[in-house]
């Protein structure tokens, strides 16, 4: 993350519900002429929206560590967020390529959520590619891109096992959902041609 890009009026915005609504608006008129031919071949959709201020409050009394995350900042780069959600890895790949090629100089972070450490790709199903964008002079969006299955998977888990907004019934519920997120995973790397497909070896 360059925090030295990250606007100085940044935490007057975010509380600012009119102008987080323009930033969607324009953001969202944006990114539709850049996914144009995408959504044409019907293999991208595109949502999104301004993130509820209860949700930004509830980040206050996160304690998070590590290079990741500033303790003294508050995390608020998806107070206006998309998904581009790709038909399967490939397109997902295709569509990010892109994004790096279209917004370079304006993009701020980029998360790749594929490529981790082991321990953490064996503890962590989530896949998805997060770029922070900015879209106007001062003004950030969160772009995320993932598959379809990740995106149906997210309907099922993220409230639950991410966010803990909710309790599951039992720990055989809660493995459930955490296996059938891994299963998803597996689903999605079969979409992926055995010719586009390199060992390190085989480099």
């Amino acid at each position: 993350m360059q925090y030295g890009r990250v606007p100085k009026d940044w935490q007057s915005f975010i509380v600012d519900k009119d102008q987080k609504q323009d930033l969607f608006c324009i953001s969202e008129g944006i990114l539709i002429r850049f996914l144009k031919e995408f959504l044409e071949m019907d293999v991208v959709q595109l949502y999104g929206g301004v993130k509820p201020m209860q949700s930004l409050d509830r980040k206050l009394g996160e304690v998070k560590s590590g290079p990741r995350a500033r303790r003294n900042r508050r995390d608020t780069w998806d107070a206006v967020r998309f998904r581009i959600v790709a038909e399967d890895v490939k397109t997902l790949r295709k569509v990010s390529v892109e994004i790096w090629q279209c917004f370079l100089d304006q993009i701020i972070r980029c998360r790749n959520y594929y490529m981790r450490v082991p321990v953490e790709l064996n503890r962590d199903p989530y896949r998805a590619i997060h770029f922070e964008v900015e879209v106007q002079t001062g003004r950030l969006i969160e772009v995320q891109v993932l598959s379809k299955t990740r995106d149906f998977v997210g309907h099922l888990d993220y409230a639950p096992l991410f966010k803990r907004l909710v309790e599951c019934p039992s720990k055989e519920h809660a493995q459930w959902l955490l296996n059938f997120s891994f299963k998803a995973n597996l689903y999605d790397d079969l979409s992926i041609p055995s010719n586009a497909i390199r060992l390190p070896n085989m480099l």
